[in-house]
Parts: C-alpha cells; structure tokens; sequence
C-alpha cells in the first residue's frame, strides 16, 4: 500500500477595502491607470514591483494579485505563477501591470520579452491578455494597447 496525499487549492483573501473607483471593471486604460495608482500605489514603490489584474469576461475584476517584487531596475516575472492566480480566480481576462521606480516609461526589451511570453502561454490556456501597462514614479503610465505594440 503506497500513502497518498488528497490536496485541495483555494484562494484567500488577504485583505480588502472600499477604493473610490467608480466601476469595478476595466473598461479603458484610464480606469486600468486609476486602479494601478489608487490601489496598488505603484507610483510610490521604491522598487519594481508586477502585477496581475484578473477579471471576468465583461473585465469585472476578480483578484488583484502582487506576483513579483524586484530591485530598483527590474523584477523577474515567471508565467506560471501568472497563470496560477488568473485560473485559481476564475478569470479568463488579465491585464499587466508594473511600475518603473527611475520614471523612464519606455517599455524596455525585457518587458516586450515577457508580455510576448506571457501572451503566448495565455493563448494555450484560453486566457486574454488585453494590456500591459508601466506606470513611473510621477503617476504617468504608458499602455502596450496604446502604443499599438501588444501582441496579438
């Protein structure tokens, strides 16, 4: 006779607040900017921080998830742990975001890499990814969408 271990997955809700956003959903880059700014404060972060916004098809949010944290210039973003917190939320839609604590809001190769990588790997799991979006540390943001360089 072997043991074998019966595991079970759930998500936890670590904490939540009332944020004076008017639609919990991603509906622009503006609302997806708000949100970056608002909750996440990526604009005060001293280091890169990554993060996932993961909503439903009509973009409701289901989780906002912190997935990495870096140095001053750059954090490492592994796509399975991406995709972790999009299924265990249910959520079929993602948006990226991450900050640049130097202010630069040009994406850099590195963050057209991984937004390719993280593109791809969402297609094989029936995942959407719409935006990426890299806010600096005086609020502005830059949108992959709006740029016209996310892939497809």
């Amino acid at each position: 006779a072997i043991e074998i271990s019966l595991l079970n997955l759930r998500v936890v809700r670590e904490k939540s607040g009332i944020y004076d956003i008017d639609n919990a959903a991603i509906t622009s880059s503006g609302k997806l900017h708000e949100l970056a700014v608002e909750v996440l404060e990526l604009d005060q972060r001293a280091e890169e921080v990554f993060c996932v916004v993961c909503c439903d098809s009509r973009h409701r949010i289901n989780g906002i998830f912190e997935v990495f944290r870096g140095g001053m210039a750059e954090s490492s973003v592994y796509p399975a742990e991406v995709f972790k917190r999009a299924l265990l939320s249910n959520s079929p839609v993602m948006f990226l975001l991450h900050n640049h604590p130097g202010g630069s809001l040009h994406p850099s190769l590195p963050d057209r890499q991984v937004t390719q990588k993280l593109v791809d790997g969402a297609k094989i799991l029936g995942l959407k990814i719409l935006d990426h979006m890299i806010i600096n540390d005086e609020g502005r943001y830059t949108s992959f969408r709006e740029l016209g360089i996310m892939p497809e």
